[in-house]
């Protein structure tokens, strides 16, 4: 048969992202996350935390460490990406 036709084509996606992060990154408020556009329309609202452990035995845990956390080979220090996307 013939090529295989694109799922989407010649569409149109807007973005709206207004979120605060606390200064370590241990958590972030997502204020307004909205996707419009001709195949999807999605507005969410929400908080996400970063945490070590499972369920019950969780514990919050910073992203950055403070001056006080020693950086070991397991420390990953993570940060967005300036003019990054979501």
């Amino acid at each position: 048969a013939g090529q295989p036709q694109p799922v989407l084509n010649n569409e149109s996606l807007k973005v709206v992202f207004r979120s605060l992060a606390k200064a370590d990154f241990s958590s972030l408020k997502v204020d307004q996350c909205d996707l419009t556009g001709s195949f999807i329309e999605s507005h969410a609202k929400g908080l996400i935390i970063l945490k070590k452990g499972s369920e019950a035995v969780s514990t919050p845990m910073p992203a950055l460490p403070s001056s006080s956390t020693p950086i070991g080979r397991s420390t990953r220090i993570l940060a967005p990406r300036r003019g990054s996307a979501c």
